[in-house]
């Protein structure tokens, strides 16, 4: 079943349609941990709408952290996250529908979440951007960066998670769809 038929039937104002797509919905495997209905978003989808998601979604707020390339654009700029110029070639659509529902699933060390506490307290979590003899730069996803000196750690703490979180919770089932045929154009 594609996901347009299913979110037609859910939404119709028949009785009968709304039962029977329930009936379908609560038979579909779930994604990932996630509903099964996101299993139906990795076909069709619309890259146009998933590039202004990408872009400009003020809960998912992809381009906070990833970028595509190097464009001077203000939304490419973020090094918190992969880059995902060429991701495509790299990455099949199942890995892609994947890293969408289920960040943590398969995390590059580089973008693991690290928890830092600092010797006043302070905790700081993000990932590690850069580190030198005696500083860490940890990226916050919303800001500038913060750079803290060893001699300040009292505990640096590699997490097993990402710092991205599952968009399920965040984008519908046709809106997680429309942004893997958007990173599925990126090659």
């Amino acid at each position: 079943m594609r996901l347009d038929a299913l979110l037609a039937a859910k939404a119709s104002p028949s009785p009968a349609l709304n039962e029977r797509a329930a009936a379908i919905e609560a038979k579909l495997p779930p994604a990932d941990g996630m509903p099964g209905i996101y299993a139906l978003a990795g076909s069709g989808g619309d890259p146009a709408a998933g590039a202004d998601i990408f872009r400009t979604h003020i809960a998912a707020q992809c381009s906070r952290c990833h970028r595509i390339g190097k464009t001077g654009d203000p939304a490419d700029m973020s090094d918190v996250g992969p880059n995902l110029a060429g991701v495509a070639t790299r990455r099949d659509a199942a890995y892609l529908l994947r890293a969408l529902l289920n960040p943590s699933a398969d995390i590059d060390p580089a973008f693991r979440m690290q928890l830092v506490t600092k010797t006043n307290g302070e905790v700081v979590a993000g990932a590690v951007l850069n580190e030198g003899y005696d500083f860490i730069e940890i990226g916050l996803g919303a800001g500038e960066p913060q750079r803290i000196a060893k001699s300040a750690i009292a505990k640096h703490e590699p997490q097993n998670v990402s710092i991205m979180p599952p968009m399920a919770g965040i984008l519908s089932p046709a809106e997680v769809r429309d942004v893997l045929a958007f990173l599925k154009m990126l090659k």
